[in-house]
């Protein structure tokens, strides 16, 4: 578990615990799945999968053009949960035997929701 606590909107208070997988840019959530012991990533999907739904209700309702660091916060861990699900859901490991090194696989169009262009 992580020892970085983060700001959150208020009823995913808990998940702040999780700081450390608030991470905005695709290539540095592959690097913390695959560098983060597997045990840790499922204690990380087990705190964040009962509240995904509630998360996307949340975030709904939330500006886009000019998100709160709260609100971007809960973004980032939902895009790190993203990034784990197969690997806790399907393959029940961290790194893939034989799907060759994820850290090719970046988005081209991966960028900080803080500082970005989204209004573009």
């Amino acid at each position: 578990m992580s020892s970085a606590s983060i700001v959150l909107p208020e009823g995913f208070e808990n998940l702040s615990q999780y700081g450390a997988w608030a991470i905005s840019r695709d290539e540095d959530r592959i690097a913390k799945r695959l560098e983060t012991p597997f045990e840790e990533v499922v204690a990380f999907y087990d705190a964040v999968i009962d509240q995904v739904y509630e998360a996307m209700q949340y975030l709904s309702t939330r500006p886009v053009n000019n998100p709160s660091i709260d609100d971007i916060n809960l973004v980032n861990i939902l895009k790190s949960m993203a990034e784990i699900a197969n690997a806790v859901e399907i393959y029940h490991q961290g790194p893939i035997p034989d799907a060759g090194d994820l850290r090719g696989y970046v988005s081209r169009i991966d960028r900080d929701l803080v500082g970005s262009d989204l209004n573009e």
